[in-house]
């Protein structure tokens, strides 16, 4: 089955066409229905799309905007993007720091429900120290 044919069968909506079906933004698409017997690979599609059109990373000014009168070799991402891959998950019993796996390198951290649920971009973190709620507050204000 041709992509454009997998998204209009879970999409019935959608036109049978590869020009709109690419036009198609996944925010824009219902949340797939949990009653369906295929809802897994669906689900599965579905965050793939989102992930993949709304949550990999790619710079712009706002990475930089400290940066300004540096040179451009040695400006740094605000968003620390890109990130180290990290194989799996593990836990530094000394430390207590948490790394996460990580397969790609430019895309933010996401909760597959979340994501699917809210439809939009996100970087979840856990917010460990006064410091991270600190930081949280100054981004959200």
């Amino acid at each position: 089955m041709e992509p454009a044919q997998q998204v209009t069968s879970a999409y019935p909506f959608v036109k049978e066409t590869d020009s709109i079906t690419n036009e198609v933004v996944p925010a824009c698409l219902s949340t797939p229905n949990p009653a369906l017997d295929d809802f897994h690979q669906i689900f599965c599609k579905d965050v793939v799309r989102l992930v993949e059109t709304s949550n990999i990373h790619k710079h712009s000014t706002t990475c930089y905007k400290y940066s300004k009168g540096k040179s451009d070799t040695s400006k740094t991402c605000r968003m620390r993007m890109p990130r180290v891959l990290v194989k799996t998950s593990n836990i530094n019993l000394s430390t207590g720091q948490i790394t996460m796996r990580r397969s790609h390198p430019w895309i933010n951290n996401f909760n597959e429900w979340l994501i699917s649920a809210c439809r939009s971009n996100m970087d979840i973190k856990f917010i460990w120290s006064g410091n991270d709620a600190k930081a949280l507050v100054y981004y959200i204000t």
